[in-house]
């Protein structure tokens, strides 16, 4: 079997790796698809990491059960499942406090255990998410970036809003975007992709902005009647993005983060404290919010087929040269091993 393996010096190979053991507890996965996410971009361009190098890599993916253990209960060769790539020890005072996300001795297929750039993965099956009837596995790869969005808006005090601003439309933020509509009376999508902020006019955001064109703050207030929002989200993680965040966020609103990024961001707190701003962070996802995430696929309320592009595993090395370099390949870009699946 073939994967994707990148290395110390960050980089990348699709080369031969190890057929995955069938051991207690487990099950063995043909992998669907495996999307490319923003930190393995992170990575590949060198920022510090805890990942285990070399490393079979690639956290967001699906597929269908091939084998399973004998003492594994719940789930049968041919279900669809998806993968919570997080694993955690379930001792610590996180995980006693069911934050199993937050939890200090977490290890993460992709990262420090092997991932799902390859074409079977064997997987601890208390991780294993099945997918509902009429979700199929390669609809089931989004499941995981859409649970951290859902992550994120299950952390805030409100569920319907006004006025909700979200600031990048990449894979995360038409994602939130999805979410936000099914939660707000007006979204808008602020970027400087203008493909990007077709994809999301075309999923029914109403206004989309560019902001190498346009007055954000002029078109979010005329948004808003004069009001601000009462939600924003970035989904950029960069100090400008933040700062625009706290301009625009009504009294009382509330400041979702998502993305991670890399930028120190100062904060004016006397903003933050006067105005009785709540600002959240929001860090991976539970099983829960991935149960949610397939509910939502299989309500139609993602447009799956509006954010994947989907290249051959083989291609891989090619496909995240090329993003590094820039180049626009997609949305949300998924590998998939098997060539016919590739649409």
């Amino acid at each position: 079997m073939k994967g994707l393996v990148m290395n110390a010096d960050r980089r990348i190979a699709y080369i031969d790796q190890p057929e995955p053991i069938l051991k207690p507890g487990h099950v063995i996965l043909d992998i669907a698809g495996c999307g490319i996410c923003g930190s393995d971009m992170h990575v590949y361009r060198g920022s510090e990491s805890s990942w285990h190098f070399p490393v079979l890599f690639g956290h967001e993916f699906a597929g269908t059960i091939a084998a399973v253990a004998e003492d594994v209960t719940g789930f049968a060769v041919g279900d669809i499942v998806t993968v919570e790539p997080m694993t955690y020890c379930g001792t610590c005072e996180m995980c006693k406090k069911k934050r199993y996300n937050l939890c200090p001795n977490a290890m993460m297929y992709g990262a420090e255990l092997p991932g799902g750039f390859a074409k079977q993965i064997a997987v601890d099956y208390r991780y294993l998410i099945k997918a509902p009837q009429g979700v199929t596995a390669m609809q089931a790869v989004v499941a995981e970036p859409l649970a951290t969005v859902i992550h994120g808006f299950n952390r805030l005090k409100q569920q319907e809003y006004d006025n909700v601003v979200i600031f990048g439309a990449g894979a995360i933020g038409l994602l939130a975007a999805s979410v936000a509509l099914t939660r707000a009376r007006h979204v808008a999508v602020i970027d400087v992709v203008p493909s990007r902020l077709e994809t999301a006019s075309a999923i029914g955001v109403a206004l989309t902005v560019n902001s190498k064109e346009e007055d954000v703050a002029d078109a979010v207030m005329k948004m808003t009647a004069g009001k601000k929002a009462d939600l924003c989200i970035d989904c950029a993680g960069i100090s400008m993005v933040r700062d625009q965040c706290f301009r625009l966020i009504s009294p009382g609103g509330e400041l979702l983060f998502i993305a991670m990024g890399h930028d120190i961001t100062e904060v004016n707190f006397r903003q933050l404290v006067s105005r009785e701003l709540t600002a959240y962070g929001c860090q991976c996802h539970y099983m829960s919010d991935f149960e949610e995430a397939l509910r939502a696929l299989k309500d139609g309320i993602i447009p799956y087929e509006k954010i994947v592009t989907a290249y051959s595993l083989e291609e891989g090395v090619a496909v995240f040269e090329k993003i590094k370099k820039g180049e626009e390949m997609g949305i949300k870009v998924v590998l998939v091993p098997e060539p016919e699946e590739v649409t």
